[in-house]
C-alpha cells in the first residue's frame, strides 16, 4: 500500500490529506515535529513525503529536514514535496542546495495537489 508521510503542525492540513487519499487506497502517516517527521520517515519508509517549511522542532525548518531526508541513502529517493502557507516561498527562501520534488503554496486547489501526489506514487 503506498504511502504518504505528512509532516506539518496544522492539524487542519493533516486531515485534508487523510481526507483526499486514504479514500484512494493510501495510507496516510502524520508527523508535526520536525524531529517526530525524521523518526516517522526512517520508520515506514513511505512512498511520498510532504514537509511544511516552518516546523517545530528541534532539527530546524523544513528546508533542513528536506535536505536531511536527501543526504539520507535510505530515504533520498522518495519524493519530497514542500508544502507552506509562506506563500512564494520556494522562489524566495529555497536554500539552493535542497533538493525537493515539488512544492505547494497553501492555500492550494485540491484537484492539481491530489494528481500530483498520485503521479508521484504511480
Amino acid at each position: 500500500m503506498p504511502t504518504i508521510l505528512a509532516i506539518d503542525d496544522d492539524q487542519i492540513f493533516q486531515i485534508l490529506v487523510k481526507r483526499i487519499f486514504e479514500p484512494m487506497g493510501v495510507k496516510v502517516v502524520s508527523a508535526y515535529t520536525s524531529d517526530e517527521g525524521l523518526e516517522m520517515a526512517a520508520s515506514t519508509q513511505p512512498s511520498v513525503i510532504l514537509v511544511d517549511i516552518r516546523l517545530p522542532g528541534k532539527i530546524g525548518d523544513g528546508w533542513i529536514l528536506a535536505r536531511m531526508f536527501k543526504d539520507d541513502p535510505a530515504l533520498q529517493a522518495i519524493p519530497v514535496i514542500m508544502v507552506s502557507a509562506s506563500g512564494g516561498g520556494m522562489g524566495l527562501h529555497a536554500p539552493d542546495d535542497v533538493p525537493y520534488d515539488g512544492y505547494f503554496a497553501k492555500p492550494f486547489k485540491v484537484e492539481t495537489f491530489r494528481d500530483h501526489i498520485m503521479r508521484l506514487l504511480s
